[in-house]
């Protein structure tokens, strides 16, 4: 449990640093940047999914 505790803490930090990326693209209307930092949020959500999942099943 403490491995995904881990683990959700750095794709917290992550969650944080894409949050910042994609701010800064919108504020330059840079369109590949927003779309790339959309992309990379959504794979990071599902890691996080995959993440409580786990613990979700291990606690059972």
């Amino acid at each position: 449990m403490n491995k995904e505790l881990e683990k959700l803490k750095q794709l917290k930090t992550k969650r944080n640093e894409l949050s910042k990326q994609f701010g800064i693209a919108l504020e330059n209307h840079d369109i590949t940047e927003v779309i790339t930092a959309m992309i990379k949020q959504d794979n990071l959500f599902d890691e996080i999914i995959k993440t409580y999942d786990s613990m979700i099943e291990k606690g059972n």
